[in-house]
């Protein structure tokens, strides 16, 4: 019996330093606290929730697949908010093809909200999935630092947080930028490979979204595996039990 091949390690990287993560108060079902993070798999950019609920499905992890353009305008419209735009941004991520099956028509898998708190005036992030528990992971410093005037009087919790979203939004799109050029993997499913002939590139078109598509790595590379293997991913779509209550003034009218 011929053994499987074994993947490769996961390297870590500079944004698994645990202190670069987002936090939020645990769940009404759950003891740890869920965190929010920035990876980049696949040679595209991801956006991960680990909502530490017990006995969640897909071990607790609910998966953004997006492209570099869509990581963009998730950090433009960040700065906006930051920079005093009212109201709230949501980005969907759809797919036909959910844990190896072919669905008759694309569904959305999970989105991403951005918004101001109503009740704080802090800023938050959110990753939904479908079922999933709604946790806003707000914008703002950890217990171990603070931010005044330069009198040393008291910032809002706003300001506080509209700075902090800024300085998210600067180190973040810089580290990223820089780990897709680094880490890039000339192998992944992804790539098109060099051309063979007088035909052009291999694979063209073919780890795209299809047609209507302005962007062709299908939301952010929910066909490849971690560091570009081949297996189609979920993309975070299964189901948890909702929690009992989230953040007072956070809108609990999602499509998700």
């Amino acid at each position: 019996m011929s053994e499987q091949p074994q993947r490769p390690p996961i390297i870590p990287n500079a944004l698994d330093v645990m202190s670069t993560w987002m936090y939020a108060e645990p769940t009404s079902s759950g003891q740890k606290r869920p965190n929010f993070r920035v990876k980049v798999i696949g040679n595209v950019p991801r956006l991960v929730v680990k909502t530490n609920v017990p006995d969640d499905k897909n071990n607790g992890r609910i998966d953004y697949n997006m492209d570099l353009p869509t990581f963009g305008v998730i950090m433009a419209k960040i700065r906006e908010i930051a920079q005093g735009k009212d109201g709230s941004f949501t980005s969907e991520y759809v797919d036909d093809f959910i844990a190896g099956k072919k669905l008759d028509k694309p569904v959305v898998i999970a989105s991403v909200k951005i918004g101001r708190d109503s009740t704080s005036g802090k800023i938050y992030i959110a990753v939904l999935g479908y079922q999933r528990p709604k946790i806003q992971f707000f914008f703002g410093p950890s217990k171990f630092h603070t931010l005044k005037q330069g009198d040393g009087s008291e910032l809002t919790e706003a300001e506080i947080s509209s700075a902090y979203a800024m300085g998210f939004v600067d180190m973040y799109s810089k580290v990223v930028a820089e780990l897709l050029i680094s880490e890039f993997n000339p192998e992944g499913k992804n790539v098109a490979k060099a051309p063979t002939g007088p035909g052009g590139y291999q694979n063209d078109n073919k780890s795209g979204g299809g047609s209507g598509q302005t962007y062709g790595n299908s939301a952010g590379g929910s066909r490849n595996k971690e560091y570009g293997g081949g297996q189609r991913q979920n993309g975070g779509g299964g189901g948890y039990q909702e929690p009992s209550k989230a953040v007072e003034s956070f809108d609990d009218d999602f499509m998700l």
